[in-house]
């Protein structure tokens, strides 16, 4: 397995939901990298845009020696909370870990339905009828949409806090971190804009997780007459078209369910724009040293 991203010290540092990297060596022939977190005595690995999961060097097979030791190492916490990678993505690595966790900790598991698009064909081919007839009503409205560059993240970053709010959520990042993000990873970070008579109607800022997987962090729209013609689907196409050329396998839309409760309205959207659903695992156990 090719070291992806998201084990990268450079990446994970720019996470919230993820300051640290341990390193664990089981043998002189295993080493395993583990993203992670500490809150309040729970150790807690990055679980969305991060994907999460072991990575270890020479392709390991002693995962319950590597959980063992994993507790051992980390005897001041209380609770362990380990999310894994959507199930599409290297899943005979990671399933050999969660049976590992399951054996020896028999832990709470938690699924979540996560949703991606296989890029095998055109983009509006995936689409639903009716993101067909709003991406036409884009285009007649002089639609546009381009690959943005570091200077239009300020009213990327201000849109998409704005189409947060509406939903009654937040950023997971600041715009400082955003912009370090692009600075520091220029090569992995890209944002889109979705434009009608100069106007912003929608953006998205989207990360390359590995060679095979663009991630798509963030997207939104505005409020208004414009979101008729759904500009977010203008998004989406345009995502997809610089996905495939540049060879990448999957664009991952993300979960659509939090703590295993689906959100059918997201769903549904993703759905008409042509996804497919896998599980992505998070496991939850209490430290067995630690128990009463």
């Amino acid at each position: 397995m090719v070291k992806p991203l998201f084990w990268s010290k450079e990446f994970c540092q720019l996470h919230s939901d993820v300051n640290r990297i341990l390193e664990i060596s089981v043998n002189i022939d295993t080493k395993v990298s583990i993203p992670y977190k500490i809150m309040d005595k729970k150790f807690k690995s990055p679980g969305i845009g991060t994907f999460g999961g072991f990575y270890g060097e020479n392709d390991p097979t002693n995962w319950i020696e590597i959980w063992s030791k994993l507790v051992e190492v980390s005897n001041e916490i209380d609770l362990f909370e380990i999310s894994f990678p959507p199930k599409y993505f290297e899943i005979q690595k990671f399933e050999a870990q969660i049976q590992a966790s399951i054996e020896l900790f028999n832990p709470k598991c938690v699924v979540e339905l996560n949703q991606h698009v296989i890029l095998d064909s055109d983009a509006t081919e995936s689409l639903s009828k009716g993101n067909r007839k709003k991406y036409r009503q884009f285009c007649e409205a002089s639609g546009t949409v381009k690959r943005g560059k570091i200077e239009d993240l300020v009213k990327v970053v201000a849109l998409l806090q704005e189409s947060r709010k509406n939903l009654g959520v937040d950023l997971s990042m600041s715009y400082v971190q955003i912009l370090e993000a692009f600075t520091k990873l220029p090569e992995i970070y890209r944002c889109y804009l979705a434009e009608i008579d100069s106007e912003i109607v929608a953006a998205a800022i989207v990360v390359e997780i590995s060679k095979e997987s663009l991630y798509v962090l963030y997207w939104g729209d505005t409020p208004g007459y414009w979101r008729k013609t759904s500009p977010v689907v203008a998004i989406f196409i345009e995502v997809y078209k610089d996905a495939h050329q540049e060879g990448f396998k999957y664009l991952d839309l993300g979960i659509s369910s939090v703590d295993g409760e689906v959100n059918p309205g997201l769903t549904r959207f993703k759905r008409n724009l042509g996804c497919i659903e896998s599980e992505k695992i998070k496991i939850l156990f209490y430290n067995p040293d630690n128990r009463a």
